[in-house]
Parts: structure tokens; C-alpha cells; sequence
């Protein structure tokens, strides 16, 4: 996730459950969030600074 414009999560793999967002955040990770398995909790995500999409 380095240097990304977007994220999409396809998959409900357990290596995607738990994402540490500060480290994201230190990777200039994109601030666009598709989670297409609705495994995160959208207004967190939004806290946290993400345009969310599902």
C-alpha cells in the first residue's frame, strides 16, 4: 500500500482484518478506501481522514 492513490479491499482473509492504519498513514497510503467486504467500520474510517466506499 505504498505511495497509493486508493485502497480496495476484495477479500475477507484474515491478513486484511486487522490493518494497522498509523503504519498506512506512514506509507502515504491513499486517503480512498473501497471496502468491498464491509469488514471496516465506515465512520471510523472517516475519523480517521478516508473517503469510504462500498
Amino acid at each position: 500500500m505504498k505511495n497509493t492513490n486508493a485502497t480496495l479491499i476484495l477479500t475477507e482473509w484474515n491478513e486484511f482484518r486487522n490493518l494497522d492504519f498509523d503504519k498506512y498513514d506512514e506509507l502515504n497510503g491513499g486517503k480512498y478506501f473501497c471496502d468491498c467486504r464491509n469488514i471496516y467500520n465506515k465512520q471510523e474510517l472517516t475519523k480517521k481522514g478516508f473517503k469510504t466506499y462500498r
